[in-house]
């Protein structure tokens, strides 16, 4: 066997290292064959950005990973993990609806940073639809954002009916904000609570962000 045919039937190993953000860089493994080798050549490929998975739905472990660097190259000390349920009353019918809900809130918290003279909202947003044997469904919220704003601010902008002085909010249901506290691995195990359920199973979810940045490679 000549050494070219058995250059292209061997397999190898390849190290990608992804840079999220200034502070955490993530190492992808991932196998090639030789004919790939052979195309790539020694040379050193240039720098390039992550490609973000053609896919809406986080329903594969590219696209969760990809998530996972997005987060950490946008987000860390100072910033805001928020959690939006809503009250079975208010409970959307489909995941169009509960796109438009989220939508105007993103809305207000982005007309409040400008009116403080604050930096454009950043922010991560996945939806999640839990989905029963039964039938049914709920549907909630997990967005990350750029701080600045008070926890509480943040939280009773989740309103269906705006309170006045006469009267209390109605809000769609529960709202939670808190500070996002990075590790040695920056925001990766919050992040990756997003798109898992409570047993650890991808549930259906939909991202979507606005002026993230997309991480790099090497």
């Amino acid at each position: 066997m000549q050494r070219g045919t058995r250059m292209i039937n061997r397999s190898f190993i390849r190290e990608k290292v992804v840079h999220c953000g200034k502070n955490f860089l993530s190492p992808e493994i991932y196998p090639y064959s030789g004919q790939q080798q052979q195309v790539v050549g020694r040379k050193r490929g240039k720098k390039v950005n992550v490609s973000a998975p053609k896919q809406k739905n986080l329903n594969d472990r590219r696209a969760k990973r990809y998530f996972i660097q997005l987060a950490n190259s946008n987000f860390g000390v100072g910033d805001l993990v928020v959690h939006l349920t809503y009250a079975p009353e208010f409970l959307p019918e489909s995941e169009e609806e509960a796109a438009k809900i989220v939508a105007k809130y993103l809305r207000r918290v982005a007309y409040l940073r400008k009116k403080r003279g604050m930096p454009p909202l950043k922010y991560l947003l996945v939806t999640q639809i839990g989905r029963k044997k039964d039938g049914t469904h709920r549907i909630h919220h997990h967005i990350l954002m750029n701080g600045g704003l008070d926890r509480d601010e943040v939280e009773n902008l989740w309103w269906e009916t705006k309170g006045t002085k006469d009267r209390e909010p109605v809000m769609y249901g529960w709202a939670n904000a808190d500070r996002l506290r990075p590790n040695a691995k920056g925001i990766a195990s919050m992040a990756g609570y997003m798109v898992q359920d409570s047993a650890g199973k991808a549930l259906d979810a939909i991202a979507k962000s606005g002026k993230a940045v997309a991480p790099g490679t090497e």
